[in-house]
């Protein structure tokens, strides 16, 4: 059976009072796994080269390459010698030195 009907009119003109801001959505993952080991740092002949995900290489960003975690992973490092830690975000592959486990 078929019947023609009046139907609301869908636009992109919305009534104030029903504005609302798109959620952005967040995955946050927490994962309590402990890796220690020796860390280097990019030359300066890195600086404004593109990294793996596609951005441009900062050396002054808290920025670092890890060979197995995601891209764009937020991890804590601490200098174990004096207790002092950052927070920095995994945006390149790497390091290629072996016995290293971030660059």
């Amino acid at each position: 059976m078929f019947s023609c009907t009046n139907s609301p009119r869908y636009g992109s003109s919305v009534s104030s009072k029903n504005k609302s801001k798109p959620k952005s959505l967040k995955t946050i993952k927490r994962v309590p796994k402990v890796i220690t080991g020796i860390s280097s740092y990019y030359g300066t002949d890195f600086h404004g080269k593109l990294t793996a995900n596609g951005e441009v290489y900062d050396m002054y960003g808290l920025t670092a390459a890890h060979k197995t975690l995601p891209l764009n992973t937020i991890v804590r490092v601490t200098n174990l010698a004096n207790n002092k830690s950052l927070i920095l975000r995994i945006n390149d592959r790497g390091p290629y030195v072996k016995g290293r486990i971030l660059d």
